[in-house]
């Protein structure tokens, strides 16, 4: 539990490291990968000679290009090793995209190293999804309004879904214990929010509708409570 010190060269003790983290993930965008079907034409060995069509996929790296003008996706022509492909997802249909995120799993690695050194705990806090899976989570915002992520360059917020199973397995390699992750609505029933929301309704009796508004949409499954 040492740190060194760079300008003294003293080692100190490295002290737990405490921290909330929210939206931090999504500022380093993923790698997205899509299956992609190609074909080849293999010969028989038979004296009659004939042909036979043969396909294959596999995980390519999905890359933007262009046709006719406008910017589109596209496999590219990089691969994604198969031991890093969750198992269930290796006979994927084509066009399945799954993403991965290196940078991410990088920082928490970092993060888990410390906790496990030095103690502590990292709470994270971001929209994404328990566990690792197939689909396309890349967005684009401009002024609230969803638009196609390629349609404005430039002109738009970006972000996606953080994949909380990917850092989970990030940070216990690291050697960190991981506990979680749970949805929004159950964290904040946990610490205690419907019991908040009883107090502030009998103190403003005339801001109960609103108060219960606001308490459904942070809690409730069809709306942020996921």
């Amino acid at each position: 539990r040492m740190t060194a010190n760079a300008s003294s060269g003293v080692r100190q003790p490295c002290s737990p490291l405490r921290g909330l983290i929210t939206r931090t993930w999504e500022c380093w965008p993923p790698r997205q990968w899509i299956v992609s079907t190609t074909s080849r034409v293999a010969s028989s060995t038979s004296a009659t000679m004939s042909l036979t069509s043969v396909r294959s996929s596999c995980w390519r790296e999905r890359m933007v290009s262009e046709d006719g003008g406008r910017l589109v996706f596209a496999a590219g022509r990089r691969k994604l090793p198969s031991e890093l492909v969750p198992e269930r997802l290796r006979n994927a249909a084509p066009g399945a995209i799954f993403e991965t995120s290196p940078d991410a799993s990088t920082l928490m690695r970092a993060i888990a190293r410390r906790i496990a050194t030095a103690g502590g705990a990292a709470l994270i806090v971001d929209y994404g999804h328990e566990e690792s899976g197939v689909g396309d989570t890349l967005q684009a915002v401009k002024a609230h309004q969803h638009v196609a992520p390629l349609s404005e360059p430039g002109e738009t917020d970006l972000t996606f879904h953080v994949d909380f199973g990917q850092l989970g397995t990030a940070a216990r390699t690291a050697g960190a214990q991981v506990c979680g992750p749970v949805t929004q609505g159950a964290f904040l029933s946990a610490l205690g929010i419907g019991m908040r929301a009883a107090r502030l309704k009998r103190a403003s009796p005339e801001a109960a509708a609103e108060i219960d508004a606001a308490l459904a949409r942070l809690t409730e499954p069809k709306a942020m409570g996921t």
